[in-house]
């Protein structure tokens, strides 16, 4: 995927033939992401810290992380949005955007009197956008068809929840428990299709995700 990426998707959207690298790690065993983003405006809750976690997962075996957004953000005028990174090895491919902040943003909401869609719905169009741009390239949309599982997986991390860490350790493990039932019942419910084979689910923080 590295190569096609900076060889076929290099060429087709940028005529001027600049070269383009994608910042690719390898993950194996348990490994954490970030929303860059939010990490760098953050406002500590109290005493607590993120540690520059949202999407934590776990892989038996390696799986290779491709800095997407940073990539993509490197080409001048290309069209649609974008997602945080890819993962990919030879049987699954993951196109995740990662989200910290406050839950009241995950569904619709106003804003400055506006509404707007809200980020469980706006990251579903940033990865059906950035998977356009990918099958764009014959060479990516033939291995893309040929993987048995494809998922776009909105990770998210409520920082508002996390408050409950300064009350009293009982209260505090039953409204973490409360929470985390409620998280995985809706992530449970929200399994939606999208193009190319594709599934689109929400992925909540602490839990660990399963490669």
């Amino acid at each position: 995927m590295k190569q096609w990426l900076e060889n076929q998707f290099a060429q087709h959207y940028d005529t001027q033939g600049n070269r383009h690298v994608v910042r690719e790690d390898v993950l194996v065993g348990d490994a954490a992401l970030h929303d860059a983003h939010a990490c760098g405006s953050c406002i500590p809750f109290f005493s607590s810290t993120c540690e520059h976690e949202t999407f934590r997962i776990h892989t038996a075996h390696p799986v290779s992380c491709l800095a997407l957004e940073e990539f993509f953000n490197g080409f001048r005028n290309l069209p649609g949005e974008r997602c945080d990174v890819m993962l990919v090895d030879e049987r699954k491919v993951a196109l995740v955007d990662m989200y910290c902040g406050m839950s009241d943003y995950l569904e619709p909401h106003a804003v400055d009197g506006k509404k707007t869609i809200g980020k469980k719905a706006k990251v579903r169009q940033q990865i059906e956008s950035a998977l356009t741009r990918l099958c764009s390239i014959p060479e990516i949309a033939s291995f893309l068809a040929g993987v048995p599982e494809k998922v776009g997986i909105f990770a998210y991390r409520a920082k508002d929840e996390e408050l409950f860490v300064n009350v009293p350790r009982q209260v505090s493990r039953s409204m973490n428990m409360f929470l985390r039932l409620n998280k995985a019942q809706n992530e449970r419910r929200l399994s939606l299709p999208m193009p190319h084979g594709f599934v689109y689910v929400m992925h909540a923080f602490p839990a660990l995700y399963e490669w």
